[in-house]
């Protein structure tokens, strides 16, 4: 159907329940290529004043209509196959493959500098392990590393189709590794915070707390349950079901309660974070500063770059969900 009289409700119009079609992925709504078009690039680009907030596929997922052209200027209407839906998306774009190998590179870096630097810790342990990259009992250091070298090796695979534009890996495959990177960002997140609770409140010993690993033992385990479950759940309930589980269609509903979950760990550490970060704060302006609390204030600079790691996973893992999040098929 043509746009040209669709009132520009603000930011963007919504894209209302009569404007679904059943079944899935029906031409019948449009007269010809120059409708299609029209409707297709009301979505980019993101300033197109009458850009949609919701989409109902015109082909089936990884596919376009034969002859679009991704490529700026966007596609020309003569050149659309009406009705052929036979063209992949990755092929309408000439800089997709190199987008790939670029990822693929600087997720690769990511995973040898993390094996750098456990072989550097490695190295300085008196009991030097034979295979420095597996051990059994981490501690802090190594939990970081050893998460952050999963999230590395994860965007390595997502790297090989960034969008699922070349259909080289299944949707519900991607969604499962971007879960897991979202779950190694708050792991670390838990991991650091818990590590502040014990100095502060571990005593002599430095045990941690009984409340505080319980809720650093659950909190992961609901983030990776949550993250894992909902993520296969958003492509195969409500009126995403309708394409199919290999598609960008998502259930709103499900995204909501998934993202729900998520602000409600974060505030819970973010209160924690901000209670105990001011107590060491404290404790090491007025000089009360014993041996393992020094490694706090020796060890500060590689935890702010660990901090950094974190938010930039968190942000990644986001970005890339909000990209999947569109459209919402609720």
């Amino acid at each position: 159907m043509p746009l040209s009289n669709v009132d520009t409700i603000a930011p963007y119009p919504k894209l209302l329940d009569s404007e679904y079609h059943e079944p899935a992925f029906d031409f019948s709504r449009f007269n010809n290529s120059f409708d299609l078009v029209e409707y297709g690039c009301s979505f980019q680009p993101d300033d197109h004043p009458t850009r949609r907030t919701g989409y109902d596929p015109v082909c089936p997922h990884p596919y376009v209509p034969a002859g679009w052209n991704l490529q700026p200027g966007g596609p020309n209407a003569s050149e659309v196959v009406f009705g052929d839906c036979s063209q992949i998306i990755a092929s309408s774009s000439i800089t997709y493959n190199q987008v790939f190998v670029t990822y693929a590179l600087i997720s690769m870096v990511q995973v040898c500098m993390w094996l750098y630097f456990l072989k550097q810790i490695n190295d300085a342990k008196l009991h030097k392990l034979k295979r420095f990259w597996w051990i059994p009992n981490p501690n802090v250091n190594e939990q970081i590393i050893l998460i952050c070298m999963l999230g590395s090796f994860n965007h390595v695979i997502l790297s090989i189709d960034v969008d699922n534009a070349a259909g080289r890996l299944p949707i519900w495959l991607t969604d499962i590794f971007m879960a897991l990177n979202f779950v190694c960002a708050t792991s670390c997140n838990a991991i650091l915070i818990i590590s502040w609770v014990t100095v502060i409140d571990g005593g002599k010993n430095r045990k941690t707390p009984f409340w505080a690993r319980m809720l650093k033992n659950w909190s992961i385990a609901a983030s990776f349950t949550f993250e894992i479950g909902c993520s296969l759940l958003e492509r195969t309930t409500g009126r995403a079901a309708t394409f199919g589980s290999n598609t960008i269609a998502a259930n709103g509903d499900i995204m909501s309660f998934k993202y729900l979950i998520n602000a409600i760990v974060m505030t819970v550490y973010g209160i924690i974070c901000f209670k105990y970060g001011r107590k060491i704060t404290r404790m090491l302006r007025h000089g009360k500063v014993s041996v393992s609390e020094r490694s706090v204030r020796a060890g500060s600079k590689s935890c702010e770059s660990r901090k950094r790691v974190c938010r930039i996973e968190i942000v990644r893992a986001g970005s890339k969900a909000c990209e999947r999040s569109e459209p919402h098929n609720n």
